[in-house]
Parts: structure tokens; C-alpha cells; sequence
């Protein structure tokens, strides 16, 4: 099983609890800015809002987002990880490491994730 976890949002007043996405027996999940996608951060002025699957949280912070439409897809082929950047404005970063436009990365237990503001953990575990 692979879990998608929201740690933090840099500039912003993140509650302390663990906004946590369970991957679901899909070949991609879809994250970006719209409300479409799978995993949603974010939205242009004031009010941020974040949807976890159909959980939505909002937050308040005066920040545009630096998220794309449409940011990064996260693959798993039988439990095999990666997440491909769609052409993303800022990047989508795995540990620190600028993934290139229209490329993917292997992701692993306990990589970091930072798309714009937005830091995810990735967490695999047995079933």
C-alpha cells in the first residue's frame, strides 16, 4: 500500500494532524492546483484550500500558489513508485533533486516531495 502524506506548507498554518491519501489500486494519480485532480493544492489568492481525495481542508495564507493546473502524476505499476513532472512551472522535487519537465523518478519509502509551497511524504508499507 503507498500513502501520500502532507507535512507542510511552507508560509502557511498547517494543522498539526497528518493529511494522509492512500494510493488506490490505480495506474496514476493526478496532483496539481485543479480541483479535478486526485490530490488538489491550492487555488490563486488568498484562500487556499487542499482536497485529499474527496477530503477538502482549507487553510488561510496570503500566498499565490506555486502549484500547476496540472503538476505531476504518481505511477504504481504493481508496486513499483515513480511520479513524472507534467511540465510543471516550478518543478516537483524528490529529496531536494529538480525532476526534469516530462521526466519521472522512482519514488521509495520515505522519500520528501515539494511541489511549489507543498511538502508530501511518500510512506509504502506491506499490505
Amino acid at each position: 500500500m503507498v500513502k501520500v502524506s502532507l507535512i507542510d506548507v511552507v508560509k502557511a498554518k498547517l494543522k498539526k494532524e497528518d493529511l494522509v491519501y492512500t494510493l488506490p489500486d490505480k495506474l496514476e494519480v493526478k496532483i496539481g492546483r485543479d480541483k479535478g485532480n486526485d490530490i488538489a493544492l491550492g487555488s490563486r489568492g488568498t484562500d487556499v484550500s487542499v482536497k485529499i481525495g474527496k477530503e477538502n481542508v482549507g487553510m488561510s495564507e496570503d500566498f499565490i500558489s506555486t502549484v500547476s493546473r496540472n503538476h505531476c502524476v504518481i505511477y504504481n505499476n504493481k508496486g513499483i513508485v515513480s511520479v513524472e513532472d507534467v511540465g510543471s512551472r516550478n518543478g516537483t522535487y524528490v529529496n531536494d533533486i529538480k525532476i526534469p519537465a516530462n521526466d519521472s523518478m522512482p519514488l521509495k519509502n520515505d522519500d520528501i516531495l515539494r511541489l511549489g509551497y507543498y511538502i508530501l511524504k511518500v510512506k509504502m508499507e506491506e499490505d
